[in-house]
């Protein structure tokens, strides 16, 4: 089976365009994209708890930094994160095991994909798939711009500006 074949398995949110590349001496069995009540999902509402939970399987020992990316539909790169960036070391992989990502979601409303990876030392693909799933950053009450959402405050004139939160 070719190897963006293998990657319909992952999730049953596989976007068609799904990519997959690497040389798996571990590779991922299973992504999902929870919200913060723990419900697989691909709709996130701006503010709320968005995991990447990322279950892999491969050889023991084997040196790897998990990454996963964040895309706009429109292919503007949004966000990315390593464990390796975080820790300043790689980690050992076990024979089985999950890497999970936790973050509030402060992506802009709109249209997004998750680019899910584990790479080597050499930054060598070991398991490497690019627009996995396809989802989506939501609001009711639209007051940014942009790729993120930030807390913010306006004053004019000495006095703050009220949100309106109709």
């Amino acid at each position: 089976m070719e190897k963006n074949e293998t990657a319909k398995s992952l999730t049953p949110y596989c976007r068609p365009g799904a990519r997959r590349s690497g040389t798996w001496e571990v590779r991922f069995d299973r992504v999902r994209m929870l919200n913060e009540k723990g419900e697989e999902t691909t709709r996130f509402k701006i503010g709320e708890e968005l995991t990447v939970e990322m279950s892999y399987f491969g050889i023991s020992g084997t040196d790897v930094n998990y990454i996963i990316g964040f895309t706009r539909l429109d292919g503007v790169f949004c966000y990315g994160s390593t464990v390796r960036l975080d820790c300043k070391h790689m980690l050992k992989a076990q024979a089985k095991g999950t890497a999970v990502f936790k973050t509030k979601n402060i992506l802009a409303k709109g249209k997004y994909v998750l680019d899910v990876r584990i790479r080597a030392e050499d930054e060598s693909f070991i398991d490497n798939i690019y627009s996995l799933i396809e989802f989506e950053s939501y609001t009711d009450n639209v007051t940014d711009a942009g790729v993120m959402i930030m807390d913010h405050v306006w004053h004019v004139d000495g006095k703050k500006v009220p949100v309106n939160e109709e």
